[in-house]
């Protein structure tokens, strides 16, 4: 219960203020930096946990799965859709 308080709590601070920062760009910039991003992190993890040459044959074992490749781009599109809904906003906000 207190969690789902502190994610409102700081939706509310920084959720408006992400969604006009990811407005300005192009669906395909925030697609790909979005989804670039994840697996950067996923492989400075994967080598941080297990060194250079065991980390990187886990990451790319992990890059040939499903949840390989549709991970990573589910959370692309959902940053997509929640830039294109800020848009919407923006342009609303610019009207009145």
């Amino acid at each position: 219960m207190h969690d789902d308080m502190i994610s409102g709590i700081l939706s509310g601070l920084f959720g408006g203020d992400i969604a006009r920062f990811l407005a300005r760009f192009r669906s395909a910039i925030v697609f790909i930096v979005v989804t670039g991003g994840i697996y950067a992190l996923g492989f400075t993890a994967a080598i941080k946990a297990h060194g250079l040459h065991e980390g990187s044959r886990i990451f790319l074992a992990f890059l040939k799965t499903p949840a390989g490749v549709l991970a990573p781009a589910g959370c692309g599109l959902l940053a997509v859709v929640v830039a294109f809904i800020a848009s919407i906003g923006t342009h609303r906000q610019d009207d009145r």
